[in-house]
């Protein structure tokens, strides 16, 4: 009887596993196609789908929605999988994300600062070089150019809650006081050092 039990018990354990396993997903992708087969990964920036017994990775921003019987849980994807995950070409990143890392840069202060550092450049090369350096520097040309590295890092949901933030009130005043802040914090670290220096040479 007890054999019998556990041989029941058994056989339902492998049909379920089995129809866990087995169960289709649907990836409804933003560009309309729709992807079906067995999901083996989900992670917080893509996903990873078997269909016909190869393995297919698609990142998050690609996908409207997911259909599925059984999903696995997202995991937070650690910086160092971040670091080893190839740059996406420009043109490979969603329209809608692009926008959301152009705002970003702007309201982060990096446009400004760039903008500021090359005036202040312009501003001590000689007069007939001018032209050819304001060629050269073309920021909006410049930012696009690292639109990949934030597209690596940051999901369109994190992106969405940073221009959130820098677009408030407080965001504003970080971006405001953030210099004044270094400046001040660094001279407070340097006169702790300076007190601390006599005082070691005082125990020699």
């Amino acid at each position: 009887m007890i054999k019998r039990t556990i041989s029941v018990s058994f056989f339902i354990s492998i049909f379920v596993l089995g129809a866990s396993l087995c169960s289709a997903e649907v990836l409804h992708l933003k560009n309309g196609k729709k992807i079906e087969g067995q999901l083996i990964e989900r992670q917080k920036n893509y996903v990873k789908i078997m269909v016909k017994g190869v393995p297919f990775m698609y990142f998050t921003d690609e996908i409207q929605k997911i259909d599925s019987d059984k999903q696995p849980q997202p995991q937070e994807e650690s910086l160092a999988a971040l670091r080893d995950k190839p740059f996406r070409a420009l043109e490979a990143i969603p329209a809608g994300k692009r926008e959301l890392i152009s705002r970003f840069l702007q309201l982060n202060g990096s446009k400004e600062s760039m903008n500021f550092i090359f005036s202040d450049i312009l501003s001590r090369v000689p007069a007939d070089k001018v032209d050819h350096y304001k060629d050269l520097f073309r920021v909006d040309e410049i930012l696009e150019g690292i639109m990949p590295v934030y597209d690596k890092y940051y999901t369109e949901d994190e992106l969405r809650e940073l221009v959130k933030f820098y677009g408030s009130p407080v965001g504003k005043k970080l971006i405001e006081v953030n210099s004044s802040l270094l400046r001040e914090t660094m001279d407070i670290t340097l006169l702790y050092f300076q007190q601390l220096i006599p005082a070691t040479k005082k125990k020699k």
